[in-house]
Parts: structure tokens; C-alpha cells; sequence
């Protein structure tokens, strides 16, 4: 005959939900922590194996298989399929490490949703860091906000490449680069209109290279490319100091070795 709960005692204005309970028992707090946003070919072979110490807190992909498979593999505590869903988890850790490593149109606007989530993150951006003006525009506002952001641009890590930013400090360079690509199909995703083109996605490489050793600015540019063929170039670049950066691009020859690059340097008398 009890028509309500308030003859037993009992608070029916108060409640707890599973979800309460599920992501206080979950989450564990950590001073600084990986979180990593596109799970391929490339996060696996080149950045686990170097990241082993740092807390595995968030990996992310849209795939929901990858991403499971990716969290029970590497032992992260939480696996989501967009990047939205990890801001708040974000927001719990003091020196986040995100490394971002999705489509090539994510990359900036991911890095400025993550320094607007937690400034203290230190945001890894695998090149190309942007592929239009706006994304450009993104990474220099949170940039001047004091962003700690990093380009994975792993050439001019090399040990041979810091030997020869040595060797030509300070001369007048002529650098000719020479590119063989690896052939992909038409429908490849590094083809898609919004992915910034292959220049965008892999030669970018060599120009950054180039800069490096020449350490000027540029001041003029050129490209040629076949109107029937996007996958071959030509760029020149020349810079303030007189220096020129020449690339040749192409998928064209033998791919049994994958890519090939042969590179030219002249200064002086050499």
C-alpha cells in the first residue's frame, strides 16, 4: 500500500548513473600522459616503439576495430573513435603528450581544439602540419598563444644531415634533389582534393631538408607540374642569401626499391 519511497526513507532526488560509476572507478590520474589521434601503418613502426615510459591514457581512431585493437595492444586506459571525445580526459592530465597523426585535413584543426582543451599539452604534428591557408592560419594563432608544437619533420634529425649542415654553414648553396615516389592508385587518400596533394603529404620532406641546411629565408618560388600527370614536379626555390632549392618529384622508374632520392649539393669550389 506504499504509494511513494518517502515512508521508507529513501531520497528520490538524488541518483547515481552507471556512467558515474564507470568513469570515476576508470580513470586514474596521471601528471603527464600519450595521447595519440590516427592509429596506422606509421604510429605503430615509428612511434610506440620510442614512447614505452610515458602513462598510455587515450588512443584514437574512427575505425572502432583499430582502435580497440590498438588500446588492448599498447595498454592504453581508453580507446575513442573521434577526437572530441578525449577533451575532457585531456583536460584531467597537468603535461599531456598528444601526437597527432590522422588525415592530413585533421592535423590543425585537431592541434588547436587540444591547446584550447589543455594549453599544457605538448602537440606532436606529423607533417604536413597544413594543407590550406586556414589550417595556417589555425597553428599561428595557437602558436603566439604559447603552444608547444612540433613538426615531424625527421630528416634534418639524421645524424648524415647534421653533419652536413656543418660542413655548409654559412655558403651559398645549390641544392638538386632528385625523388623517386612510390606508385599508388588513383584513389589513394594522399589524392583526395582535401589531403593537400602529394607534394603536401611527401615533399614537403625535402623542402623542409633543404631549408634546414641553406638557413635563409625563401623569398621566390616556382613549380612546374604535367596537367595530365600530378604525380611528377618540378620546384625551385630560391632564397634571400642567394641559395636555390631544386626538386624533381616523380613515381616514374623501377619501384622495386620503394622510394629512391638522390641529393646534390654545390657551394665554392665543390
Amino acid at each position: 500500500g506504499v504509494e511513494t519511497y518517502e515512508k521508507l526513507g529513501i531520497d528520490t532526488n538524488s541518483h547515481i548513473t552507471f556512467d558515474t560509476v564507470y568513469e570515476a572507478a576508470s580513470i586514474r590520474r596521471h601528471k603527464n600522459g600519450l595521447f595519440i589521434y590516427g592509429l596506422g601503418g606509421y604510429v605503430r613502426m615509428f612511434i610506440m616503439p620510442y614512447l614505452k615510459k610515458i602513462p598510455k591514457i587515450a588512443c584514437i581512431d574512427y575505425k572502432a576495430n583499430v582502435a580497440s585493437e590498438f588500446k588492448s595492444k599498447y595498454k592504453f586506459e581508453k580507446s575513442f573513435l573521434t577526437a572530441s571525445d578525449s577533451f575532457d580526459l585531456l583536460k584531467t592530465i597537468e603535461q599531456p603528450v598528444a601526437v597527432i597523426a590522422t588525415y592530413h585535413s585533421d592535423h590543425a584543426i585537431i592541434a588547436s581544439n587540444i591547446f584550447f582543451s589543455n594549453p599544457n599539452t605538448f602537440i606532436f604534428i606529423e607533417k604536413p602540419p597544413i594543407v590550406t591557408l586556414e589550417d595556417l592560419v589555425r597553428l599561428i594563432e595557437i602558436y603566439n598563444k604559447g603552444a608547444k608544437i612540433e613538426i615531424g619533420f625527421n630528416r634534418r634529425f639524421i645524424n648524415y644531415s647534421r653533419y652536413v649542415k656543418k660542413v655548409v654553414r654559412n655558403k651559398v648553396l645549390i641544392i638538386n634533389c632528385t625523388i623517386k615516389e612510390v606508385k599508388i592508385s588513383d584513389n589513394h587518400w594522399y589524392l583526395w582534393k582535401n589531403q593537400g596533394t602529394r607534394i603536401t603529404g611527401n615533399v614537403v620532406h625535402w623542402i623542409d631538408l633543404g631549408t634546414f641546411w641553406i638557413q635563409s629565408m625563401p623569398t621566390e618560388i616556382n613549380v612546374l607540374s604535367n596537367g595530365t600527370d600530378q604525380e611528377t614536379s618540378a620546384i625551385s626555390i630560391l632564397y634571400k642569401n642567394g641559395s636555390i632549392l631544386n626538386i624533381t618529384a616523380s613515381d616514374k622508374g623501377n619501384g622495386l626499391r620503394g622510394v629512391q632520392e638522390k641529393i646534390e649539393i654545390r657551394f665554392d669550389d665543390y
